[in-house]
């Protein structure tokens, strides 16, 4: 797999498990994406977190943040941003906002 990847290191697609690719880079990729968003927490929570303002908040809050600095210090967190669907930044925004207030 890591060959594979080397061959296209500069493609979101692949990092990112598009259907274009042939049927023996799908499963891979797959569990790569899967690896990657481990331990982000899910849609929801980001959506929750954001509304209420309180303990739900900070505890998202607090697994986001160290999920980020797993993958930075990885140094696989643009690959990981590019496999997030766009509500789910847009729940991530959201929440960063109302942690700023």
């Amino acid at each position: 797999l890591q060959q594979s990847l080397d061959q296209y290191p500069a493609c979101p697609a692949l990092a990112c498990g598009v259907l274009a690719f042939p049927w023996y880079f799908r499963a891979p990729l797959a569990i790569l994406m899967d690896a990657l968003l481990e331990g982000l927490p899910s849609h929801v929570a980001f959506e929750e977190g954001a509304c209420d303002g309180g303990r739900g908040m900070v505890d998202t809050f607090v697994d986001f943040r160290a999920w980020q600095r797993r993958m930075s210090a990885q140094g696989t967190l643009a690959q990981a941003g590019q496999c997030l669907s766009l509500e789910r930044r847009r729940a991530i925004f959201r929440l960063l906002c109302r942690v700023a207030e």
